[in-house]
């Protein structure tokens, strides 16, 4: 029996596997939702910023402005979503936010002018906010507790394939059918994946079906953080942002997502200069392929076990020699190491953020939270491609801009050495 009554019925899906905890069958749900949400959304910018540069002839500044202002507008509404589905719940905001990606990134495809950018950006960066990273980390915090890493790094292993996948695949129809027909494709996609898993898989809440956590309430006992008066504790937003743990937060994931983002927008781009267009593409797809390897070791073998401070903390150390590599190392060998490296760290940092928010912040607030840190996070973050367009142009290449990046990834580990756990 639930608070509100007698139990729901789970949905039909779990009969196919009915001795196994509904919590995966959410979890891999998630996955293929981050697969064409966050795929097109996050690994699809460089695709569209290589496509409007070589097919439109727009300059890399004006179309990286566009693409800051897609990080920036996520930033801005992550609150506001955050607060809506601790309030109402996922899937309500997950469809709408289906809805609009479709709809931008049609309009996307027939923009005339750098200037028309700009509206269509920030109507793709609400649908994302809606659909991408805040609803699937929120519902994967809200049925895993003890093993919480595990569960989160299989389902953002989708955000990765997505990477794996998409991108060479939406790059390919650019080339051949033109950046027109090949974001109608993409919407299509959008819809097509992400309506049906949304309705007929994802469900909020364990407690609507009588079920507990993880599958079993005592699966978290032994660990002070995930005790329960810690992870049911209701914070409300001022409180939150007030707190020593959401400054450093906000300040570390800011730094390194600023460094990551800034890349891998760049990063078709750059490799486009270094090496011939199937060595650039083969070389930008290691990256998300790393990432699903990394993701999984990191995710599924230790960060239940350990520290997950420390653990970000390494992460944090892998970019900064990841960023270093790129700007020191040249020819295919160089660029395919460092892109194997750099990899490794893009969807575990990601997943380290939703961890230790979760972890410290709790299941009831999550949503407002996450949505808190991701206004700092995705501004900042949405200040990468602006920031290395710059630089790029300042310092007349990507490599010193590549060191000085590695360098404010240093930065981000001191400020994860001044997180603490508040009372």
């Amino acid at each position: 029996m639930t608070a509100g009554g007698p139990p729901r019925p789970l949905p039909r899906i779990h009969r196919l596997f009915p001795g196994v905890f509904y919590g995966w069958f959410i979890v891999f749900g998630s996955a293929l939702l981050a697969f064409v949400a966050v795929g097109i959304g996050f690994y699809g910018q460089p695709v569209l910023l290589n496509g409007l540069v070589s097919e439109r002839g727009w300059s890399l500044a004006q179309v990286s402005a566009a693409s800051t202002l897609f990080f920036v507008v996520a930033g801005v509404v992550g609150p506001g979503v955050g607060m809506l589905i601790d309030r109402f719940g996922a899937r309500v905001a997950i469809l709408l936010g289906l809805g609009l990606m479709a709809v931008a990134l049609v309009a996307v495809g027939h923009a005339g002018s750098p200037g028309e950018l700009m509206p269509i950006y920030a109507l793709l960066a609400l649908g994302f906010a809606l659909a991408g990273a805040i609803p699937s980390s929120a519902l994967v915090t809200r049925w895993f507790v003890a093993h919480r890493s595990r569960a989160m790094a299989v389902s953002q292993t989708g955000v990765s394939l997505g990477g794996v996948l998409i991108v060479p695949l939406a790059a390919l129809l650019m080339e051949r059918e033109g950046i027109e027909r090949a974001t109608g494709w993409l919407a299509l996609a959008v819809v097509a994946l992400g309506v049906p898993v949304t309705l007929w898989v994802l469900r909020s809440d364990p407690e609507v079906y009588g079920l507990e956590t993880d599958g079993d309430a005592t699966a978290a006992q032994g660990n002070a953080l995930l005790d329960p008066a810690r992870q049911y504790r209701i914070w409300r937003a001022g409180e939150a942002v007030r707190t020593g743990a959401f400054l450093w937060l906000a300040v570390a994931f800011g730094c390194v997502l600023l460094g990551q983002v800034g890349l891998l927008i760049h990063a078709l781009s750059f490799f486009n200069e270094e090496l011939d267009s199937r060595q650039a593409a083969f070389a930008f797809s290691l990256m998300p392929g790393a990432s699903v390897v990394g993701r999984l070791v990191v995710g599924g073998l230790f960060a239940d076990r350990v520290d997950k401070r420390r653990l970000c903390i390494a992460l944090f150390c892998v970019q900064a020699l990841g960023l270093l590599a790129f700007g020191l190392l040249r020819g295919p060998a160089g660029l395919v190491a460092a892109s194997l490296l750099f990899g490794l760290t893009i969807g575990n940092i990601f997943m380290m953020q939703s961890l230790l928010t979760g972890e410290i912040f709790g299941i009831p607030s999550f949503g407002t939270v996450f949505g808190l840190l991701q206004l700092v996070t995705q501004m900042a973050a949405g200040l990468g491609p602006l920031v290395v367009g710059l630089l790029h142009s300042a310092l007349g290449g990507y490599a010193p801009t590549w060191l000085l990046l590695s360098g404010l990834s240093g930065f981000a580990i001191f400020a994860l050495t001044r997180l603490r756990v508040p009372d």
